[in-house]
């Protein structure tokens, strides 16, 4: 009982420290993001990540997935993307925002 126990409780402190890294790794991935540094993404911010991640062949299809992700992200309606509204587009869409991520890890 007590082996299980002590595995249990390494699998949760591992999840545990995992997760924070996710959310350090997310952190500077939107300070990156973040070009004017007021704290939010805006949809023009947004465009530049995609332009750069070459997720498009034209600017009529990066403003279409641009779009597409801000309607998904903006959940409170000011027309930005928070840290926290990063997090959960960043899960929806890892692969825009994170064009090497591989789901399979």
């Amino acid at each position: 009982m007590y082996a299980f126990k002590f595995t249990v409780d390494a699998l949760r402190t591992h999840l545990k420290n995992s997760y924070t890294i996710f959310l350090y790794r997310l952190k500077f991935a939107f300070l990156l993001f973040d070009d004017d540094n007021n704290g939010v993404i805006s949809k023009s911010e947004l465009i530049s990540i995609l332009k750069a991640n070459h997720m498009a062949k034209s600017d009529a299809e990066v403003s279409r997935k641009a779009e597409t992700i801000m309607s998904q992200a903006d959940k409170n309606g000011d027309g930005v993307m928070s840290f926290d509204e990063f997090v959960t587009v960043s899960k929806k869409f890892p692969n825009i925002l994170f064009p090497s991520y591989n789901n399979k890890r």
